[in-house]
């Protein structure tokens, strides 16, 4: 998980080229789809996991794709269950630091802080038992992360 910090701050200092108009953008494998303020950069793929991450002017979005094979079988309370397990070890990776956690429909919703410098962080992490999939949501700093969560979709 430390490798995730080191990538998102690199994220930030490398500062991927962006212009702040929001466009569509849906992902390579088309299972989801999302506003973003810039063209995301890819920042892992490994091991059921994959991470993109664009910048705009007021901040940083990121998301999460995790590949779970049996989770269409699970009963919702156990979905619910895994993608909060998720949650926990992705926040550990990235250094958040929860402060408030709502139960939302197919997932949940979170606020907090990232980092030595305390930026603000909201997220949501969804589950899809029809994609074997849960997702999670970041933004961190002043970033547009309602914008964020109301236009992504599972496809």
């Amino acid at each position: 998980m430390r490798k995730l910090t080191v990538l998102l701050v690199m994220l930030c200092l490398i500062g991927v080229a962006y212009a702040e108009t929001w466009q569509a953008w849906t992902s390579p494998d088309s299972k989801y789809s999302m506003d973003l303020p810039s063209q995301p950069e890819k920042i892992k793929d490994e091991g059921g996991i994959t991470l993109w991450g664009a910048k705009g002017d007021a901040g940083l979005y990121m998301v999460a794709a995790v590949d779970e094979p049996d989770m269409a079988g699970m009963d919702p309370a156990k979905q619910d269950e895994l993608a909060h397990f998720f949650a926990e070890k992705f926040f550990e990776g990235a250094q958040v630091k929860t402060t408030s956690e709502t139960k939302i429909a197919d997932g949940y919703q979170y606020v907090g802080t990232m980092g030595e410098h305390a930026d603000p962080v909201s997220a949501q992490v969804r589950r899809s038992a029809s994609q074997n999939r849960i997702y999670i949501l970041l933004t961190v700093g002043k970033a547009e992360s309602n914008r964020l969560f109301s236009s992504f979709k599972a496809n």
